[in-house]
């Protein structure tokens, strides 16, 4: 009975020594297979993390030592991944749901293509500061980051992200940094809850957004409409230009015309009846003189101007 307790004993030692998965808890697998998709997702063509992350002889806790990883302790679960400027390149890396207690994620300043997963929310349950800002992320932003409740920090600035910011991301509570600059998004910004500490500079370079803190939406509709219809004046003053225009050289082509009816003969009588109905043409249908054409073409110039004047005397009246 000792024999085989001492056996026993051995046993258990070496199996606890073995290096590999006899080592590792579900969730240090877990973690595991979450930085793997980094590296299947995302190139490292400046070789920063992958010398590292080199996944032998792991034991539990030895990702806590890869660059850029962060854990709740010296044997715990993976919290952050704070990979910024490393030069990464590629798609948003979808493996990272198996992060399932990562807290904070910085990819920023480096080549994340394509766009933000719609489910980032199932992606990134628990996160609380999300930096995706100088990138080249493309398309709009996910409505589904309205159900990230533990949302703190959220930069997407310096992108090529366009559409409109979701109006529900102005219900996190949680929600105290927010920072689009630098991409292509219209539209009104979401009332914040925390509209202290988000600031207009949080959406410089985006020439179509309006709202607290910008410029008022009806301003921005009121202008365009203004614009819109000063287009249309300045567009049928130079269309009726052009039909004033042709329609002198139109009469002209058409007298003309009328006169190469007449054939010429060489009698002298014909050449008298020539003569008498060219002074009856000219009678008849006398050819619009130089400055009449001027005429018509300044009356029309003061009407159109007479309908700007009108157009903005309204404009002014109704801002108040």
């Amino acid at each position: 009975m000792v024999l085989n307790a001492r056996a026993l004993v051995l046993f258990n030692i070496l199996v606890w020594s073995l290096p590999g998965t006899f080592s590792l808890s579900s969730g240090s697998l877990s973690d595991i297979s979450c930085l793997k998709s980094i590296t299947d997702s995302l190139e490292d063509p400046l070789k920063i993390i992958t010398p590292s992350w080199t996944f032998d002889n792991l034991t539990e806790g030895s990702i806590c030592g890869y660059v850029g990883v962060t854990c709740w302790n010296t044997f715990g679960r993976v919290r952050g991944l704070e990979l910024a400027n490393k030069g990464l390149r590629g798609e948003f890396p979808r493996g990272l749901l198996n992060c399932s207690e990562l807290l904070i994620l910085d990819l920023s300043g480096n080549v994340i293509l394509g766009s933000i997963p719609q489910d980032i929310n199932h992606i990134l349950p628990s996160i609380e500061m999300l930096n995706l800002s100088n990138n080249h992320l493309s398309r709009e932003i996910p409505l589904s980051f309205a159900s990230c409740s533990s949302l703190e920090v959220l930069k997407l600035d310096n992108n090529r992200l366009k559409g409109r910011i979701p109006q529900q991301l102005g219900q996190l509570k949680r929600l105290r940094i927010f920072n689009v600059a630098n991409n292509l998004l219209s539209g009104p910004v979401p009332d914040f809850v925390s509209m202290n500490t988000i600031t207009p500079e949080s959406f410089v370079n985006n020439s179509e957004l309006c709202g607290v803190p910008l410029d008022d939406c009806k301003h921005r509709w009121a202008f365009f409409e203004l614009s819109f219809r000063s287009g249309f004046v300045v567009g049928f003053v130079v269309f009726a230009f052009y039909t004033a225009h042709y329609t002198y050289y139109f009469n002209l082509w058409v007298i003309s015309k009328k006169r190469n009816k007449i054939m010429p003969t060489e009698t002298a009588v014909l050449k008298e009846c020539r003569k008498n109905m060219d002074k009856q043409v000219d009678q008849v249908n006398p050819l619009p003189t130089k400055g009449l054409h001027q005429e018509e073409i300044m009356l029309v110039l003061f009407l159109a101007l007479l309908k700007i004047l009108i157009i903005g005397q309204k404009f002014r009246s109704s801002v108040p």
